[in-house]
């Protein structure tokens, strides 16, 4: 296992998108092929979209991220909170799991 404090990776996704990934700490299973970001966690993706929590994990093996710590996340037109997430290889599905909330701002 690997050990990173302040990890920030940037990976670049299909037609010019990208993410971006911060923690205050990461640890990397080889084995597994897992990566697990603790603390003041934030996901930021091209399109404008937000997510901050305290636990993340990324699993290669499977093509998943996902967390069971509170997560809040916006972008221009919706907020939402939960207690979990899960997000799929393909990113057209954002699973919020536990008790959530999503507020829809009005569009004009």
């Amino acid at each position: 296992k690997f050990f990173f404090i302040k990890p920030k990776a940037e990976i670049n996704l299909k037609k010019g998108k990208w993410l971006t990934m911060n923690a205050e700490e990461g640890i990397f299973d080889i084995k597994q092929q897992t990566l697990e970001l603790i603390g003041d966690v934030i996901f930021l993706h091209s399109d404008g979209e937000q997510i901050d929590t305290n636990n993340a994990v990324i699993d290669l093996k499977k093509a998943i991220i996902y967390g069971n710590k509170k997560i809040f996340g916006k972008n221009e037109t919706i907020n939402f909170s939960s207690e979990g997430f899960k997000v799929v290889k393909t990113g057209k599905i954002f699973q919020l799991l536990g008790k959530s909330k999503i507020k829809i701002k009005n569009i004009k």
